[in-house]
């Protein structure tokens, strides 16, 4: 069965489950880096607000073959239900400025790989990133997500760009602070068995560190920040390289001559070709922070 036939045999066995009444179906949803994917939704009478549930993933589940398609379907269902919400939702009040002001942050994505959604969204050029803004939903029934703002969210509010930086960026000072992880620490995290203290003096000696935020999420928005790397560097003595891990975070490295740019940038691209969900690449370039100058440099 093809991912045509599976998406259609999805839609017809819920519906038949579901009973009329029940809206079924499936939107196109853009994601990060031009990736677009297919989310079901099921919007109950009485409702006007449904969970998605992304099938790319249930179809690949389903071809690994010997799982019945109503096993995939009561899985979908499943998760569905974990997300659902009971009556209607007062969607105006979800994007009034008054309720999302203090919760609007800026995010980092590469600004070609994503051109045609950033059409439609307010945003600002930073070396081959783009800043966008999104605001955080936490509140019931709906549940914690995230939603991006659009040009109509800011002709609406009667806001220029200008202003939504500097809100965004207000508030993520506030709420998600800059933090500097040493990289043995996050090797201790992934790795049962952390690293040997003979082993740590050569492997660290570079003070590598992952700049990110408390929750390592959208991180990679601390290039905004460079007085954050201004100390790394001067603990340095070095300028310092900059590899974008992902959109969670970014690579600290100071250039003390050990690795080039060139040699930097095929293992960042290597590392986003094998390792970083395609959605959460950032970019294949390595950026640099001038000490001196005080800026990060394409």
């Amino acid at each position: 069965m093809n991912y045509m036939e599976f998406k259609a045999q999805v839609v017809d066995m819920i519906r038949e489950v579901e009973g009329p009444g029940t809206e079924v179906g499936i939107h196109r949803v853009p994601k990060n880096n031009g990736i677009v994917l297919d989310a079901l939704t099921i919007l109950r009478p009485g409702r006007n607000i449904s969970p998605t549930v992304y099938l790319e993933k249930y179809y690949r589940f389903f071809c690994m073959g010997n799982v019945p398609l109503g096993e995939v379907v009561g899985d979908i269902l499943r998760e569905h239900a974990a997300h659902d919400v009971s009556g209607p939702v007062d969607a105006g009040r979800m994007v009034d400025f008054a309720n999302v002001k203090d919760r609007i942050y800026p995010r980092l994505v590469h600004y070609s790989r994503n051109r045609g959604f950033l059409e439609g969204a307010p945003h600002r050029r930073l070396l081959d990133l783009a800043v966008l803004y999104y605001f955080e939903i936490s509140e019931k029934p709906i549940g914690e997500a995230t939603m991006i703002l659009r040009n109509r969210d800011l002709a609406r509010w009667q806001m220029q760009e200008e202003e939504l930086y500097n809100l965004a960026m207000a508030n993520v000072r506030r709420d998600k602070p800059v933090v500097m992880i040493p990289m043995e620490e996050i090797l201790d995290e992934i790795n049962a068995n952390p690293i040997p203290e003979e082993g740590r003096a050569v492997l660290f000696r570079r003070q590598m560190k992952v700049v990110t935020n408390e929750e390592r999420f959208y991180g990679s928005v601390c290039l905004l920040e460079p007085e954050v790397f201004q100390t790394l560097a001067e603990e340095a003595g070095e300028n310092l390289f900059l590899l974008p891990s992902s959109i969670h975070e970014i690579i600290a490295l100071p250039d003390d001559g050990t690795y080039s740019r060139i040699e930097l940038e095929r293992m960042v691209i290597d590392v986003n070709n094998t390792q970083v969900m395609e959605q959460e690449v950032l970019s294949d370039h390595v950026y640099r922070y001038d000490r001196m100058a005080g800026k990060v440099l394409y």
